[in-house]
């Protein structure tokens, strides 16, 4: 006799995620394999009422659609572009997410590849390991971090982070959105196309999904102007 559960745990989470959803809701977790994950929602789909996810798996529309009794769907992460947001608003489906955890993080890994790609550090240390150094002479120069003008596509949470990391470098910022950010004393430009074209290096801070793909297309990065940097 099959025990009901009311959490359903969608895809792989971090191990004390795991372990404390089995613990304390005795979750039970979606099978990975298609035809046995169509034997379990055939017979126990309508037990759950919560289920737990990733923004890399999240909810979509057939599993939504195959859960009649569901009413939350917990995303453990900020993006939760694999859910349907609309389909579960319609039904009155509660969607969370964990955002502001990982700004930090995130603009801290933005300006991390900034620093790389301008100075050529990871390019530098290949040069060294693969014995150039020695058989073709000095790396060659980069060009500085500092004074450059920053476009940021993309002024939310993380990309004002970015942005305050950036003003440490004495860079010129502006930036680009659907609308102008209240509060800010950055310089909004209302074409991407010229923010590119007045950047050297243009920051990609926007989030994913249907809304902004193609968003940076030919024309953007043929106004980015060589040397500049995406």
């Amino acid at each position: 006799m099959t025990t009901p559960h009311a959490v359903l745990q969608v895809g792989p989470l971090m191990p004390a995620v795991e372990d404390a959803i089995v613990h304390d809701y005795d979750a039970v977790r979606l099978p990975d394999d298609a035809s046995d994950r169509e034997n379990f929602l055939a017979e126990r789909a309508a037990e759950f009422t919560v289920a737990v996810t990733s923004g890399r798996f999240g909810v979509g529309t057939d599993l939504m659609q195959a859960l009649p009794n569901l009413q939350a769907v917990v995303n453990f992460g900020v993006g939760y572009d694999t859910t349907d947001a609309a389909l579960a608003a319609e039904r009155g489906i509660g969607v969370s997410n964990t955002p502001n955890v990982l700004n930090d993080c995130v603009a801290d890994t933005a300006i991390a590849l900034y620093v790389d790609v301008l100075r050529r550090i990871s390019a530098a240390d290949r040069y060294v390991r693969r014995g150039d150094w020695a058989a073709k002479g000095n790396f060659p120069l980069a060009t500085k971090a500092s004074g450059k003008r920053v476009g940021i596509l993309g002024l939310g949470r993380i990309g004002k982070v970015i942005a305050r990391r950036l003003e440490g470098f004495d860079c010129t910022i502006a930036y680009h959105n659907r609308r102008p950010v209240e509060g800010v004393e950055y310089e909004y430009v209302d074409s991407l196309v010229e923010l590119a074209r007045r950047s050297d290096v243009l920051i990609v801070a926007a989030a994913g999904g249907p809304e902004s793909k193609n968003l940076v297309n030919a024309d953007v990065l043929e106004a980015l102007a060589p040397p500049a940097t995406l």
